[in-house]
């Protein structure tokens, strides 16, 4: 699924964050291998496109961040 969405938070020593998706679902968590570009860090309050799936336990998971706004 497609979707819009900000950062919400990262940690790039741990390499792991969330996003809270415009459309006012749940967080969504990403790993830093989701994000385009290959960048590492990407800054709080960041914005752009996002493609997600619902993971275990309805939560959902960021597959792929497009690094373009991020």
């Amino acid at each position: 699924m497609k979707s819009q969405g900000r950062v919400k938070f990262f940690n790039a020593a741990k390499a792991y964050g969330f996003i809270v998706p415009d459309d006012g679902s749940g967080d969504v968590f990403f790993g830093a291998e989701a994000i385009a570009g290959g960048a590492k860090i990407i800054g709080p309050s960041s914005s752009g496109p996002l493609t997600r799936h619902e993971g275990r336990v309805g939560r959902w998971i960021g597959l792929k961040l497009y690094a373009a706004t991020y």
